[in-house]
């Protein structure tokens, strides 16, 4: 009892105390001060805050906690809080001081100040293009026209500098030497320009081209590496390597970061600075006034000079006046303006030649000249001037006498399959199979007079016509559009691809651009003449011995019924067993020709019907010492119907080729080049080329998808129509309609195009490229809200409206076919889309829901 009462009265004591009203002496002594003999000592935290001042820029996140630290003599844990911020604000310029306080176990606290200055940010590094070329950047949050790095990304060197990692940024020479900075990576871009800001040699890693003198365009550069101290350097892989900066000068790099081409800077230097040399720049701070770069008049700067051909012997030229024909320039005018910029009237003295020209001799011959302008600025350079055989000895396509030459494998007739292993591609009316779509290639067709009557230009996107007065008309059109009409060329016609992405080097389609994009008749009216390529349909017979004598011509009947009279105007007529078995009984053509039998298999000639003789050369009945052949008499024929007869003969495994008699039957006519196989006939094994004898009946179509012109031929195996959850390890294409509930195909970095209820392209989704297609966009845009690389199926598939479908092309992982295929043909908003698959997959006409592929139960 006695203890209890202890307890309470220790509690009520407690309470008192706690509340105040007990009773105590106040000595006014501080118990811990030492003077209280019955009182502890005990000592405030230490707290040490390091650095005691910061500062810290406008917009930066700061922990107000970085280095302070507590020490304390009895707590090992204690830390330190901010106990009063002064009202700190990153956001806004000004100085605070913060106070930290620490307590410790034994109620002491002890305190620190810091004091921060919050400064604004240092103006960003922003680069002015004088001429805007591509406004892309715009769309990605650039300013227009301009390009900006961070303040830190702006570095001024005194002497020869490498970096260690990739760098973008701008480098500014600050002194009276040149010297030389590398930056490591490849596939970037990078421009080396003089103290006024205007391009000296820029390199375009990113597509592997050297801007310099020699080759002052972008676009049309051939010079794919640069030299340094004796060593060659693939400009792809070292494009910001042993930059020579100028005293006073500046270099631009921005690197291959893994990102988008048009949002990470490499796109925009790539269109608006690298293009061309001479390009000018101002380089500056974000909102001062006074700039780095000083602008000056520059001279004038060649933007074209090809060479020139003359043939051995032709004193027609007038070679102080040829070489003056071609060269293209621009001058500035004194002015940073582009509006006044000059590129005619100014003269152009031309000098003498290295070695002395003498038209009577094949070779080189370099020329000196030099270009003034108006205030009196200078440019040398020089132009080569080649004197040719009178023939080409190779593979050669002449534009109004200037001569392309190809190796052999760099030229391809009507080929099956297009590729970028060939520099240029020749389709000619007899093609049948499928054309070769390739972006950015340069298209032209050929009239059976050999002037071009139609062009394409991929720089442009435009197709161009004459008028009737000769004039060019460009209408917007997309390389869809130009073979279209390809399919339908006239006999003598052809159509001419330089091809873009030539693995070896694309110079053809590449020297194509000044002619092109500088004359407003985009190369209509230039006469073409071909040398040493047979492009048109050829009948050879090789002996055994290797001699050969062939005929070709460009009016060739395959497979077709004609009037007499038609039959008569032709080079030659073919018609197969198939054609013939398909139900085609009987063809037409004139009198007193040459009727010739093949085995398709083995090449050899099995029957000449000689209708202008009279007589049947078969194995049994050939022309020998004696002439043995058969009579047409005892052969069953005559001058009339010997054709007729040849047809009817015709059995499983035989072509024939008829040779009309054109009435003339000169040399060079078809039946006397046929008569002259009779003798000895079995020797030759014969070849037909440039033309296909395969026939199809009617109706007949391959399995696939076709975008206007182009098929990608598939299984319909291959083809996911509405399946759940499928993968590409089990299909190589998928198409979704509208309403489709289940599971779409994880894929990225492939395309989508979503088809509308006409079958026509309405929205293409390239996750390949992250670029968005419309017909307000219908070369793509860059942006994330539309379209990502890894999320470019569910975005085309939240797209659809009713009575739509949109068909992927995967990125499978591997070769990619369905996705390059894609690439090339089906990014065209606006082309017509035909599916054959299974006949119950087909939309109808005019409709576009594809047939769901039928589900099976899977064990």
């Amino acid at each position: 009892m006695k203890k209890l009462a202890k307890v309470v009265l220790m509690l009520a004591v407690a309470v008192l105390t706690a509340l105040g009203l007990f009773a105590c002496t106040d000595t006014g002594e501080d118990p811990n001060n030492g003077e209280n003999p019955g009182g502890d000592v005990y000592s405030s935290p230490v707290i040490t805050v390091e650095p005691d001042e910061m500062e810290i820029t406008q917009g930066d996140e700061v922990s107000l906690l970085y280095g302070v630290t507590v020490t304390d003599e009895y707590d090992s844990d204690l830390r330190a809080i901010v106990s009063d911020d002064g009202g700190f604000d990153a956001d806004t310029v000004g100085t605070y001081t913060v106070t930290y306080s620490a307590t410790n176990s034994h109620n002491m606290t002890g305190t620190a100040t810091r004091i921060y200055n919050v400064v604004a940010p240092l103006p960003n590094i922003v680069i002015t293009a004088q001429q805007e070329n591509d406004a892309n950047w715009v769309e990605n949050g650039g300013a227009e026209g301009k390009l900006s790095f961070a303040h830190e990304l702006y570095f001024e060197l005194t002497e020869d500098t490498t970096y260690e990692a990739a760098t973008s940024g701008v480098f500014h020479n600050t002194s009276d030497e040149p010297i030389v900075v590398t930056v490591p990576g490849g596939y970037g871009e990078a421009a080396i320009l003089n103290a006024a800001g205007v391009v000296i040699e820029a390199r375009d890693g990113a597509n592997g081209r050297l801007v310099n003198t020699d080759n002052p365009v972008r676009t049309s550069s051939q010079a794919t590496s640069f030299e340094y101290d004796g060593e060659t350097y693939q400009v792809a892989n070292y494009y910001a390597s042993y930059m020579q900066i100028p005293a006073g000068g500046f270099a631009i790099v921005a690197v291959n970061a893994g990102g988008n081409f048009d949002q990470d800077g490499r796109g925009w230097l790539n269109k608006n600075v690298v293009y061309r040399l001479g390009a000018a720049v101002q380089i500056g701070f974000d909102g001062e006034e006074d700039l780095l770069t000083v602008y000056e008049d520059q001279a004038p700067v060649i933007q074209s000079k090809a060479d020139l051909s003359v043939r051995v012997g032709d004193s027609s030229v007038t070679i102080s006046e040829a070489i003056l024909e071609g060269i293209t320039y621009i001058d500035d005018n004194g002015t940073w303006e582009t509006d006044d910029d000059v590129t005619s009237g100014l003269t152009i003295t031309v000098g003498t030649s290295t070695p002395e020209y003498d038209v009577g001799t094949e070779g080189e011959y370099v020329f000196s000249l030099t270009i003034a302008d108006e205030q009196g600025n200078e440019t040398q350079f020089t132009r080569t001037v080649i004197v040719t055989p009178a023939e080409p000895t190779m593979k050669t396509i002449d534009i109004d006498g200037t001569w392309y030459e190809f190796e052999d494998d760099q030229i391809a007739v009507n080929p099956e399959t297009g590729a970028t292993s060939y520099n240029v591609i020749i389709y000619t009316s007899y093609f049948t199979g499928t054309y070769f779509v390739n972006n950015y290639g340069v298209y032209f067709i050929v009239g059976a007079d050999g002037i071009i009557r139609e062009s394409y230009s991929p720089w442009s996107n435009t197709i161009n016509t004459p008028d009737e007065d000769g004039v060019a008309v460009s209408t917007t059109g997309s390389q869809n559009d130009v073979l279209a009409q390809a399919s339908e060329l006239s006999a003598g016609e052809y159509l001419v691809l330089a091809v873009n992405g030539y693995s070896g080097s694309d110079s053809f389609r590449t020297s194509l651009q000044t002619p092109m994009s500088a004359s407003s008749n985009y190369m209509l009216g230039m006469e073409v003449e071909l040398w040493l390529l047979d492009i048109w349909p050829t009948f050879t017979a090789t002996k055994e011995d290797g001699t050969s004598t062939s005929f070709s011509g460009n009016k060739v009947v395959i497979n077709e019924v004609v009037s007499e009279s038609d039959a008569a105007a032709a080079d030659f007529l073919v018609y197969t067993y198939d054609w013939k078995a398909a139900g085609n009984a009987s063809i037409t053509c004139n009198g007193s020709g040459a009727a010739v039998v093949i085995n398709a298999e083995t090449g050899k000639i099995v029957r000449i019907y000689d209708g202008a003789n009279g007589r049947l050369h078969d194995e049994d009945h050939y022309w020998d010492a004696e002439n043995n052949s058969l009579p047409m008499a005892d052969a069953g024929f005559t001058q009339d119907t010997y054709a007729a007869v040849a047809f009817n003969s015709l059995t499983e495994g035989e072509i024939l080729i008829i040779f009309p008699n054109d009435g003339a039957n000169g040399t060079d006519s078809p039946r006397t080049f046929a008569l002259t196989l009779r003798q000895r006939f079995l020797q030759y094994t014969i070849t037909l080329s440039n033309f296909s004898t395969e026939y199809e009946e009617e109706g007949a179509q391959p399995t696939g998808i076709w975008v206007g012109n182009a098929l990608l031929e598939l299984d319909p195996a291959e083809v996911a129509v509405d399946v759940d959850a499928a993968t590409t390890a089990d299909y190589a294409v998928f198409i979704y309609n509208y309403g489709f509930s289940g599971t779409l195909v994880s894929n990225g970095y492939g395309v989508a195009a979503v088809v509308d209820a006409s079958g026509k392209i309405v929205r293409v989704y390239d996750g390949a490229n992250g670029r968005y297609r419309d017909a307000e966009n219908p070369s793509g845009i860059v942006d994330a809200t539309k379209c990502t690389s890894s999320g470019y199926v569910s975005e085309a598939f939240a797209s659809l409206q009713e009575g739509e479908y949109m068909i992927v092309f995967p990125n499978d992982g591997g070769e990619n076919v369905a996705r390059a295929w894609a690439l090339n043909n089906a990014r065209t908003v606006g082309a017509e889309v035909t599916l054959f698959l299974e006949a119950e997959e087909t939309p109808e006409e005019g409709g576009s829901e594809v047939a769901p592929e039928e589900e099976t139960e899977q064990a």
